[in-house]
């Protein structure tokens, strides 16, 4: 799921939310895992942003890498349309508001 979403919810391009409701659909009935892929997507998808973020963070602050910060925002809506696909994370959910 964590490769799926590096693809599908890539704060350099931001898919519309309905194309990937298609891909990730499209990808659960060619795969032997099926209706696994839709339920654990979106849990995948809240993983990468959240590595990705940290990571954004991190070179944003440092003044060779600053541009990295720039893909904060993009991430964060991200991460707000993946929260709504999946239970719990308050502090997230928080953060995102």
């Amino acid at each position: 799921m964590y490769d799926l979403a590096s693809l599908l919810y890539d704060p350099y391009v931001e898919l519309p939310e309905e194309m990937v409701r298609i891909l990730v659909n499209d990808y659960a009935a060619q795969s032997e895992s099926g209706c696994a892929v839709v339920d654990f997507f979106y849990y995948g998808a809240v993983q990468r942003l959240a590595q990705a973020l940290g990571a954004f963070a991190k070179l944003g602050s440092a003044r060779a890498t600053r541009s990295f910060a720039d893909h904060i925002p993009a991430a964060k809506r991200m991460m707000s349309r993946a929260l709504r696909n999946v239970s719990g994370c308050p502090t997230l959910r928080e953060w995102c508001a």
